[in-house]
């Protein structure tokens, strides 16, 4: 598919790297997911597209618009704690369901997204069935970081909790007034 665009807007990185990379410099510089070093990182894109949708940071004046850069790169960290450690024994059952769930839904939109590498927001369509299993791995993360990491996980998500809902606040401020 990527012959078939204008010289313009081809992807050079390969398709493996695309993929499985995560540019964090243009993540927290909070570009639009149609710039140019989105293109190198579908995860980057995909991300930028569920968490900003259409509105790229630059162009508002945010007040504290590092904060939901911030903010969102700590969410993103609870959901990896939430996928990637074992909960207790009754809830794996639970946690094993939605990692599938999710792993499937994820698929499929990779699958998508290497056909068509430009369509970050309208390729959200795609993923929206994962989001009730993230949900529940965003929530088993949520516990834990505030039962299982004692004080310091408990006061860190609290940061990033914070960060999040104060930098969510100036979104909405900015967008709606």
């Amino acid at each position: 598919m990527n012959a078939a665009l204008p010289d313009n807007l081809r992807v050079l990185v390969p398709a493996w790297h695309r993929l499985l990379s995560f540019d964090l410099p243009a993540f927290i510089h909070g570009g639009h997911y149609y710039d140019p070093p989105m293109w190198n990182s579908y995860p980057t894109a995909l991300a930028i597209s569920m968490l900003y949708d259409e509105y790229g940071m630059r162009q508002y004046s945010f007040h504290w618009s590092w904060l939901l850069r911030w903010g969102c790169l700590g969410m993103l960290l609870v959901l990896a704690a939430g996928i990637l450690v074992r909960p207790r024994p009754d809830l794996r059952p639970v946690w094993m369901t939605c990692l599938c769930l999710a792993g499937c839904q994820s698929a499929i939109t990779v699958a998508y997204a290497m056909q068509f590498p430009f369509a970050c927001n309208q390729n959200m369509r795609f993923f929206a069935q994962a989001f009730v299993p993230f949900a529940c791995v965003f929530g088993l993360g949520c516990g834990h970081f505030c039962q299982r990491a004692r004080w310091a996980g408990r006061r860190a998500f609290s940061v990033i909790f914070a960060a999040f809902l104060l930098g969510l606040e100036d979104l909405y401020v900015c967008l709606l007034f």
